[in-house]
């Protein structure tokens, strides 16, 4: 992609800076851990000059500690002189009756820290806006539903 396609603005699914943890939330972690994955990434954004897109979905009382916001940091901190290029998008968990009932919205005080943290260590972060969740719409509901 980084050579047939550099203006794709490309997004990666992290939801956890542990290879442990991410390994059980997203079993391709095995395939792909999570430091090839994030070389190849320094490679795109050192040769494209674009942004690449941190996705973090916070689970409540899985992943949205300040440990975990600390590891996220660490891990996106000192990759050289292009991390500014690393945008993280904070995504609050949208539950359907197709989802696992063990995962939970984080409360709004967990995401205002996490996101407090990351920006303290000079992360570029943004709290995805929540729409159409009250009708069952929100991003992966209908999905969910289907």
């Amino acid at each position: 992609m980084t050579k047939e396609f550099p203006q794709i603005n490309l997004t990666f699914s992290l939801h956890s800076p542990f290879n442990d943890q991410r390994s059980e939330l997203m079993p391709i972690n095995n395939h792909f851990p999570l430091e090839e994955v994030l070389n190849v990434l320094d490679e795109h954004i050192q040769q494209t000059k674009r942004k690449v897109y941190i996705a973090y979905i916070l689970l409540r009382g899985i992943n949205d500690s300040t440990k975990h916001a600390e590891a996220v940091a660490e891990l996106l901190r000192g990759r050289g002189s292009w991390e500014h290029l690393y945008h993280v998008n904070l995504i609050p968990y949208n539950s359907t009756d197709a989802t696992a009932q063990s995962f939970v919205e984080s409360d709004q005080n967990s995401i205002n820290i996490f996101l407090k943290i990351l920006k303290s260590k000079g992360i570029h972060v943004t709290v995805r806006t929540q729409f159409g969740s009250e009708i069952n719409a929100a991003c992966g509901q209908l999905y969910g539903s289907k």
